[in-house]
């Protein structure tokens, strides 16, 4: 059983096939997902099928994880329908930083204003942890993290510091991959960088 004092909350999915041009993990928080732009990685949509490693990170030395049948899913297309369902709200954003030079060096990190969500660390904050080329994540409690959930409602004037770095010399694009939610519309969404050399 994964409760929130016990754990983090996210999931570090290993998905590499011998190329250490991409990170080694996928990661899940709280309904948001960042891939590695490996081959074979998909959006879990919050369901571990049978067989798939991962791994969490615990809280407290003491922590102790219990998996048994009560946990297991059969409606996977999430058609299940409960006496009183939470409507979610959903707004991320995700962005891909890539080489220019066509080497395949990639990574993502997704910031998303999603219903209980706070700004500060919660159960939709992904710690990056990872070990590609590349690093593009956003700041939070001086902490890099690879998905960050903000709070609702969203705010025009929010800002969410990034945090690029690359261990090769190059010229490297920073974009917008994919959004959901509000940002599927005309809302403007700005990002720009300050660098360090």
């Amino acid at each position: 059983m994964l409760i929130a004092t016990d754990i983090t909350g996210t999931l570090y999915f290993w998905r590499k096939t011998n190329n250490a041009k991409s990170p080694s993990y996928c990661t899940w928080t709280g309904g948001t997902f960042v891939t590695n732009n490996e081959s074979q990685v998909a959006d879990p949509n919050s369901i571990i099928q049978t067989g798939q490693g991962f791994f969490v990170e615990a809280k407290r030395a003491e922590a102790t994880l219990i998996f048994n049948n009560k946990q297991r899913d059969l409606n996977t297309a999430g058609k299940f329908f409960k006496v009183k369902q939470q409507i979610v709200e959903r707004n991320t954003i995700w962005l891909n930083a890539t080489d220019l030079a066509g080497t395949g060096n990639f990574s993502q990190m997704a910031v998303g204003y999603i219903t209980d969500a706070t700004q500060g660390v919660d159960f939709y904050d992904g710690m990056y942890y990872n070990d590609g080329t590349l690093s593009l994540n956003s700041y939070l409690d001086n902490t890099k993290y690879v998905i960050q959930g903000r709070a609702l409602p969203f705010d025009s004037s929010d800002i969410v510091p990034l945090s690029f770095s690359s261990s090769i010399a190059g010229e490297y694009s920073i974009a917008l991959d994919h959004v959901d939610g509000l940002f599927t519309g005309t809302q403007d969404i700005f990002y720009w960088m300050s660098l360090q050399i």
